[in-house]
């Protein structure tokens, strides 16, 4: 479930995390493959439908935030992944994406 790491502070209080599993592929232009980055920021409140990084057991991982009758949980775009309902802290909300290409 570990599928963050890389961790560096902005200057703006923003923190970069790389993506180290395929939890967020998916067939949208939105897909996130291994070795794409993302900005993540504390300070923005997630809303429903936000990638987010969250503290979810030991780990932390990066995944939509998502709410049913059953209370909010975080949903992989990769249907081969289950959707984690256990207990986790939203830590921040992403607010930009970077692809590698070489």
């Amino acid at each position: 479930m570990n599928n963050s790491t890389n961790r560096s502070v902005f200057p703006d209080g923003a923190h970069r995390y790389e993506i180290t599993n395929d939890s967020l592929v998916d067939d949208t232009p939105d897909s996130l493959p291994v070795g794409s980055v993302v900005l993540v920021r504390e300070d923005i409140t997630p809303r429903v439908g936000d990638l987010v990084i969250a503290k979810a057991g030991d780990s932390f991982t990066c995944k939509r935030l998502d709410k049913d009758e059953g209370g909010r949980y975080l949903k992989s775009p990769n249907v081969a992944y289950a959707d984690y309902r256990g207990q986790f802290q939203v830590f921040g909300t992403v607010t930009e994406s970077f692809r590698r290409y070489q």
